[in-house]
């Protein structure tokens, strides 16, 4: 955890001392908030919920 904290990449972490990068990543992401494990993974909050009804059904459909 140190070494995250330092700027070290989970990819970097991964590869130098042969550990799955999953692990280093659950590692990194234990003890944050949903919203703060989003943000780590650069993934967006989106919601489908703020779709309109027309919106919404061209979602799924695109499945």
């Amino acid at each position: 955890k140190n070494s995250l904290n330092r700027g070290i990449s989970v990819q970097e972490l991964a590869k130098s001392h042969h550990i799955p990068e999953p692990l280093i990543w659950h590692i990194a992401l234990e003890k944050m908030t949903d919203q703060e494990r989003f943000k780590a993974l650069n993934w967006g909050l989106d919601s489908i919920s703020n779709l309109s009804k027309t919106e919404y059904l061209e979602f799924f459909r695109s499945f």
